[in-house]
C-alpha cells in the first residue's frame, strides 16, 4: 500500500539535507526511490492526484533508478501527465527533458522510443486538472 505520508517524510529529509551533504542525500533518494516502487499504481495516483510542484521536483531526482527499478511503462506516462499538470515546474527544472534522458533506463528500448514521443493529450490534463 502506498504510503503518502512516508513519500512526503523523505522529501521532507532531502530538501532539509544540505547538497554539499551528498552520503545524505544519496540516502534520501535510495529512500524514496524504494517507497515510489513498492506500489506502483499508489505512485501513479500520488503524481496524478496529490503530488505537489515540490513533490514532483524532488522525485525526478530519482527518475532514472525509478524507472530501472520498476520498467514500468505506465508510471513513465503518469510522471510526464503530471509534468503536463505542472508547467512551471516544468519550466523552472526542465523535468520533461530529463525523463526523455532517464527513459533509457528501460531494457526494452523500442518502448523507450514510444515513451519519449508520447505526450498526453490537452483533454487527459484537463480532465485531471478538474478531478484534482
Amino acid at each position: 500500500m502506498f504510503d503518502v505520508d512516508k513519500v512526503r517524510r523523505i522529501i521532507a529529509k532531502r530538501n532539509a539535507t544540505d547538497n554539499e551533504w551528498d552520503d545524505r542525500i544519496e540516502q534520501c533518494w535510495k529512500n524514496l526511490t524504494d517507497a515510489l516502487a513498492e506500489d506502483v499504481p499508489g505512485t501513479i495516483r500520488f503524481l496524478l492526484h496529490d503530488c505537489t510542484d515540490n513533490e514532483l521536483s524532488a522525485i525526478s531526482e530519482v527518475m532514472e533508478p525509478l524507472i530501472w527499478e520498476t520498467q514500468s511503462a505506465p508510471l513513465i506516462k503518469a510522471y510526464r501527465t503530471a509534468i503536463a499538470l505542472h508547467p512551471e515546474e516544468n519550466k523552472h527544472f526542465l523535468l520533461d527533458r530529463n525523463l526523455d534522458s532517464d527513459i533509457d533506463m528501460l531494457n526494452d528500448m523500442a518502448e523507450a522510443q514510444r515513451l519519449v514521443m508520447w505526450r498526453p493529450t490537452a483533454e487527459e490534463v484537463e480532465r485531471l486538472r478538474h478531478t484534482a
